[in-house]
């Protein structure tokens, strides 16, 4: 079996790559990547060292499409990841589109061609924004919880957070827009074609070699602002970093995949389903000052701003009930493990994140 990953040479895909290549020899593996990213063209030799072929091209060309290879499956993870993207102007709003919508309709047409599987990896900011910042929390110290014991609260969440079911509902952001839009594509497409479809709704992201942006990466970028001595702000909220998301780590997508590459498709398994830490894999931005304090050994001065932005939510906690009871999984990397495994790549790669960050 032939797999050809978009986005490869970025943090996730890379990541994919050489997960895949170390616990399983028997997938061949091809990539397309237009390295757009900063800091993303450093990863291209050591993929090409682990044996795993490298084109460069763009998604949102069909040409450099029409020239990858015929692969078995196709893991998608090109994409501006960004809540924040096209939020500047309009240029920037039609290049957010195609990047992640007009890319993902090529790839469909790839995907039909060669009635190749697709793994689609997508994202909980499809979840409505309203529903979100609706749900029923309780303020303590450290973090937001949730309040189980609400009378009035949007359907869709339990005791281990956000299913499926949660309304997705607009505004999502224009990222978010293009990624359920892509699901919705991505459905049809593989009824109508009849090829094998999965669709993977990720929490945060987060593990050695992130590019940390503000926007995306949190956790890296928190970290490495405090490595670094750049300046932190509490965004909304009333500016006390009491906003709670989980992580999950690359490892732990990895595993899922190998499941979902190595099982015989069956069209009755859920297409779309929910994957991240879960509760015991979340933090507060209060909570991971702290753990960073700790760490450095003394505390830094973070800005309290109370005024919010258009597309931020209070807390999300992935509910992977669905995922653990159709494919035997749940994430293994502990909340701690994800912390030092970013502190370590830190402290040893400063020079290479400093040429990005």
């Amino acid at each position: 079996m032939r797999i050809l990953i978009t986005g490869i040479a970025g943090f996730l895909g890379s990541h994919l790559a050489f997960y895949l290549k170390k616990h399983s020899s028997k997938f061949p593996i091809v990539g397309i990547d237009n390295l757009s990213r900063k800091g993303s063209e450093t990863n291209v030799d050591r993929l090409k060292k682990a044996g795993i072929k490298f084109h460069f091209g763009d998604l949102r060309n069909p040409a450099d499409v029409n020239k990858l290879p015929a692969c078995d499956r196709v893991l998608d993870c090109a994409a501006n990841p960004s809540v924040l993207a096209g939020t500047k102007d309009l240029s920037s709003w039609k290049e957010t589109i195609d990047h992640n919508l007009i890319g993902t309709i090529h790839l469909l047409q790839y995907c039909a061609r060669h009635r190749a599987g697709l793994i689609l990896m997508s994202s909980s900011r499809v979840y409505s924004i309203r529903g979100l910042n609706d749900l029923p929390l309780f303020e303590t110290k450290k973090r937001f919880f949730l309040n189980l014991h609400a009378k009035k609260a949007p359907l869709g969440y339990s005791m281990r957070g956000i299913r499926e079911s949660f309304s997705t509902e607009g505004p999502i952001s224009l990222y978010g827009a293009t990624k359920l839009a892509s699901e919705i594509l991505a459905v049809e497409c593989a009824a109508h074609y009849d090829f094998p479809l999965y669709i993977n709704r990720s929490g945060v992201i987060a593990g050695p070699g992130q590019f940390g942006k503000i926007d995306q990466g949190i956790l890296s970028y928190w970290i490495y602002s405090y490595l670094f001595g750049r300046p932190l702000s509490y965004i909304g909220y009333g500016g006390k970093g009491l906003q709670v998301r989980d992580f999950i780590h690359p490892d732990d997508i990895g595993s899922l995949i190998m499941k979902q590459l190595a099982r015989a498709y069956s069209a009755k398994r859920p297409r779309i389903i929910n994957i991240g830490g879960g509760l015991k894999r979340s933090s507060s931005l209060l909570e991971l000052s702290d753990w960073c304090n700790h760490r450095m050994g003394f505390r830094k001065q973070i800005k309290n701003s109370g005024r919010g932005r258009l597309y931020d939510i209070p807390y999300y906690i992935t509910d992977f009930s669905l995922a653990r009871s159709e494919w035997n999984w749940e994430p293994q990397v502990s909340m701690e493990q994800i912390l030092d495994s970013v502190w370590g790549y830190a402290e040893k790669n400063k020079e290479r994140i400093l040429a990005f960050f």
